[in-house]
């Protein structure tokens, strides 16, 4: 609320037309200030355009008349975070005590007020020049003033009392009688405190009413926070409520605040980490009211600072209303809509994927709670420590599936905004996680023989897992198989000698995730030959053509490449082998007795061998 320049009115105690916002003190003689009451009515409004203007987190304080001879107007006075003294704002009725206040969703003060002795109260409305915008009522002794995002304003006086937007007047009766009021974050849950202490809901969408949310609480005033906890005042100490499990009901407490002097009433802070208390007396010996206000963090309960309020005196007092400009959660903020994880084995964890939370308000945002539905978590919150407006941060979600298929869950950021919770859709789809075994007909072997390679896939999800099986040697696959009741079977006569690395790859299907198995060495030795010769004539003549034939066998494999045929020393040729056989003819034997001896050289993956003969020639 920004505040602008008032009427003139009559002078009030510290020297300043009543209506005009306050810079100056009290040390102005009396007979002075009324000598030159139009002189500083005129001078105030300056000053109060110039300095005074209220700023989000400025304090409201409201007063009451002691004796009917006092004439403030309703007034409200205003000081900064720090203490000082700003303005002061009034109302159009004489001698009035303040009872509540709040800031409304548009940030408009909305006042409780009622003449001196009177149990019929007003409901003030100040606009953001500060002047006063509407009254409402009169209404038969409210104690508290709530209001929702749509512009309705609650009452608790007894029943609960609705003032619409067009100002029209609706009376729900509750259970135990409404004290104080306040709303849920989903804008239609009231909660209030009953006559006994309890604190009590009714919903206002559908007229009913609702379970208790807390019992024997001695509750003289309530506050939902963003997070739908709830400070409760007990008869001057605050203490802080929540659910002891989620969705549990009623709550229990779990803090309570030592603050150094009775809470009259307490006050959210924009910040969102803080709240305000009032403690208010009278000085009998002076004939002064007095009253100090405290900051106390929300989360750890830590004083963040005090200062007392300016004395007033012709009977005045404060009457332990409390209230902070922005306190009507008039900040906003977006999110990201959505989340979409890829496939995720069960029992495994995503990498992280980041929702970003933007503060799209005029007041720093800062969540009081994350919370994760579904197979999802917080890896990293780098938004803990508060939004400044205009900025953004970054919430890192991971993803492990319990079960297969599609899972949901939402990301949910509670936080001062006038739109919290924002809430982030999460989705990712869980599937089974495998493993894949590797397993060998025969280990070692030796080359050209029959290897089977079996891989075994099973699935953490139940069932039997289908598709398809890689078979790799090193990096090079040498061939792929179909499951069948979860098996995948190859059979290859082509490993090469050495210790080859096999692997089997399972492709996944749709409801499994793809594996791989371990590596097995498979050791493969080199195959074995055997080589012979015939001759097709033996004894020979003299210059007669023979025709040595070889023939190179092997138990595993197929003998490929060449033979060199020699006679004694001399070689008489090479011949290439075809299915094992390879021939050469001559006619240059000497006469004799000679050894035809036939060699078969080998390959990388196959021995050599030898073989030889005697081939007379007479």
């Amino acid at each position: 609320m920004v505040m602008g320049p008032r009427r003139s009115s009559p002078v009030n105690d510290r020297g300043l037309g009543v209506g005009s916002g306050r810079i100056w003190g009290g040390s102005v003689l009396n007979n002075f200030r009324i000598a030159m009451g139009i002189v500083f009515t005129w001078l105030v409004c300056v000053v109060t355009v110039a300095q005074g203007q209220a700023q989000l987190g400025y304090v409201y304080v409201g007063t009451c008349d002691g004796t009917p001879f006092n004439t403030q107007l309703n007034e409200t006075d205003v000081y900064s975070p720090q203490g000082s003294f700003r303005m002061a704002i009034n109302g159009a009725q004489q001698n009035a005590c303040q009872t509540a206040m709040i800031f409304d969703a548009t940030d408009d003060l909305r006042v409780l007020s009622a003449p001196f002795g009177a149990t019929n109260f007003n409901l003030l409305k100040f606009d953001n020049s500060g002047h006063l915008a509407a009254t409402q009522g009169p209404f038969n002794s409210p104690v508290s003033v709530a209001h929702d995002q749509s512009g309705n304003v609650y009452l608790g006086a007894g029943n609960v009392i609705r003032i619409d937007a067009n100002g029209s007047v609706t009376s729900f009766a509750v259970s135990g009688g409404a004290r104080w009021v306040t709303l849920l974050a989903n804008q239609h849950t009231l909660l209030y405190s009953a006559a006994n202490g309890d604190v009590k809901s009714f919903d206002v969408s559908t007229q009913q009413q609702g379970p208790d949310y807390a019992l024997n609480a001695v509750a003289t005033e309530i506050r939902a926070l963003p997070d739908d906890s709830i400070l409760i005042n007990r008869n001057g100490a605050i203490t802080h409520w929540f659910p002891k499990c989620k969705g549990c009901l009623p709550y229990v407490q779990k803090l309570a605040y030592q603050i150094p002097a009775n809470a009259d009433s307490m006050a959210l802070d924009p910040d969102g980490v803080s709240f305000w208390t009032i403690n208010t007396f009278y000085d009998q010996v002076n004939g002064l009211g007095k009253a100090n206000v405290y900051r106390t963090n929300l989360v750890t309960g830590a004083a963040m600072g005090s200062f007392a309020l300016t004395p007033l005196n012709n009977g005045r007092s404060y009457s332990g209303t409390i209230g902070v400009n922005g306190d009507g959660s008039n900040s906003t903020a977006s999110a990201t809509a959505s989340l979409v994880f890829a496939s995720q084995a069960i029992g495994t964890t995503s990498g992280g994927k980041g929702a970003i939370i933007t503060n799209t308000g005029p007041v720093v945002i800062t969540a009081s709670k994350f919370a994760v539905s579904g197979d999802f978590a917080i890896k990293n919150n780098a938004c803990v420590k508060g939004i400044l407006p205009g900025a953004q941060c970054t919430v890192t979600v991971t993803f492990s599936p319990t079960q297969v298929g599609t899972r949901n869950g939402t990301l949910m950021v509670f936080e001062n905004a006038s739109n919290s919770p924002q809430t982030i859709v999460l989705t990712g789809e869980g599937k089974g996680a495998t493993t894949t075994t590797l397993s060998s007909s025969r280990n070692p072997s030796i080359y050209g023989e029959s290897i089977t390679f079996t891989a075994h896939v099973t699935s953490n999800a139940g069932g039997t897992p289908t598709g398809t099986v890689s078979f790799v040697n090193g990096t090079k696959a040498f061939g792929k198989a179909t499951l069948s009741g979860g098996l995948a079977m190859l059979t290859t006569t082509t490993l090469a000698v050495g210790n080859d690395s096999i692997v089997a790859k399972y492709s996944g299907d749709n409801s499994n995730v793809k594996s791989v198995s371990e590596a097995a060495a498979q050791t493969i030795s080199q195959a074995t030959t055997t080589t012979t010769v015939a001759s097709s004539v033996n004894p020979s003549r003299a210059s007669q053509s023979v025709r040595f034939t070889a023939t190179v066998s092997s138990p595993t494999a197929k003998v490929t490449g060449s033979v060199t045929f020699m006679a004694g020393s001399v070689t008489l040729g090479t011949a290439n082998l075809s299915n094992g056989k390879a021939g050469l003819t001559t006619s240059s034997l000497p006469v004799g007795s000679n050894t035809i001896t036939v060699t078969y050289p080998g390959t990388v993956n196959i021995l050599g061998s030898s073989g030889s003969m005697m081939q007379t020639v007479q």
